[in-house]
C-alpha cells in the first residue's frame, strides 16, 4: 500500500487518473472526495488540506451536476456553465483561472463522440480537456480531471434519464437491484439494457401510442419504460411473476401485432433515439 500511495503521490498524472476512476466506478462524487482528502494528507499531513482537497472535489462535482439539472447539453448556457465552474474549481485548487474554465468549455462544447461508449468518451472528453488547459497556460492532468468530472457529472449523469430531478430517487429504490453504486451508474445500466434488450429477440417489448417503449426480459427479470426520444422513464426488477402478463395488455401492441404501417413508424422512432442515452414511470 506505501508503494502505491508513494506512486501516486509522486506522479499527477496517476493521482488525476485515480481521482476520475474513484468519480468513475469508486462511489460517484463521493468517492472522489474521499480520494482527494486521503491523498492531499498523505501529501501534507494536514487535515486541514485533505479536507479542503476533499471539498473542492465534492463541491465541483455537485456544481457540475447543478449546471447540467437547469441547462441541457450542449447549449450555450451549459457551456458558459461548465467555463464558470472549471474556473472556479481551478482557482480553488491553485492554479488560473483561464486553463479551467477552457478545460471544461471546450469538452462541452464539443459534446460526446458518436460511436464510441461511455469510457470512450470519458477518456476522449479527458484528453481534450487537457489539451484545452495546456493552451490556457494550464497543465494537462489538472484539466483533463476537469473535463472529467464535466462529463461525469454533467453530460453523462443526465442524458440517460428523462427527468433528472427523479433520477436520485428510482436510484434509491431501485439502483441495489442492478449493484448501481451511483445514480450516475444506474442511468447508464439502464441504457445498456435498453440497447441490448432492443437486438435481442427473446425480449418482450411494448410500443404505446403516446412512444413510450416498455422491455422486459423474462430471463432477468429486468423491466425499462423509455420515452420516444431513448431517455429512461423508470428501470427496475418487479417484484410479482406476472408483472408482464398483468400489464402489457394496456402497454400497447408488440411488434408482431403490429400492421406493416405501424411497424414502420416504431422502428423509425428506434432508429432515431438508437444514439442517445436513456425520466420517470408516471
Amino acid at each position: 500500500m506505501h508503494y502505491v500511495d508513494n506512486f501516486v503521490l509522486t506522479h499527477p498524472w496517476a493521482y488525476q487518473i485515480g481521482e476520475i476512476a474513484a468519480a468513475s466506478w469508486g462511489g460517484g462524487a463521493v468517492g472522489a472526495a474521499m480520494f482527494a482528502a486521503y491523498f492531499s494528507y498523505e501529501a501534507t499531513g494536514s487535515v486541514n488540506a485533505g479536507l479542503r482537497a476533499g471539498a473542492i472535489s465534492l463541491g465541483t462535482a455537485m456544481a457540475f451536476y447543478a449546471v447540467g439539472s437547469t441547462w441541457k447539453a450542449g447549449t450555450l448556457e451549459n457551456v458558459l456553465g461548465h467555463a464558470a465552474v472549471g474556473c472556479a474549481s481551478s482557482a480553488a485548487s491553485g492554479g488560473s483561472c483561464r486553463s479551467g474554465a477552457l478545460a471544461a468549455a471546450l469538452p462541452a462544447a464539443i459534446g460526446e463522440v458518436k460511436g464510441l461508449d461511455f469510457a470512450g468518451n470519458l477518456v476522449a472528453q479527458s484528453v481534450i480537456g487537457g489539451t484545452a488547459s495546456v493552451l490556457g497556460g494550464g497543465s494537462f492532468s489538472n484539466g483533463a480531471k476537469t473535463a472529467a468530472f464535466g462529463y461525469l457529472f454533467n453530460a453523462a449523469a443526465h442524458e440517460g434519464w428523462g427527468r433528472s430531478e427523479t433520477l436520485q430517487g428510482h436510484f434509491e429504490d431501485h439502483g441495489a437491484d442492478f449493484g448501481a453504486k451511483t445514480p450516475e451508474e444506474y442511468a447508464r445500466m439502464s441504457q445498456e439494457f435498453r440497447v441490448n434488450a432492443l437486438n435481442n429477440p427473446n425480449t418482450e417489448v411494448r410500443f404505446d401510442t403516446n412512444g413510450t417503449v416498455r422491455i422486459y426480459d423474462r430471463a432477468t427479470n429486468t423491466f425499462g419504460a423509455y420515452n420516444e426520444d431513448g431517455t429512461t422513464r423508470t428501470f427496475y426488477k418487479p417484484s410479482s411473476d406476472t408483472y408482464w402478463e398483468r400489464n402489457a395488455p394496456k402497454w400497447g401492441k408488440s411488434p408482431s401485432e403490429m400492421t406493416p404501417e405501424e411497424r414502420r413508424v416504431f422502428v423509425n422512432r428506434i432508429i432515431r433515439s438508437s444514439g442517445r442515452f436513456g425520466g420517470s414511470e408516471e
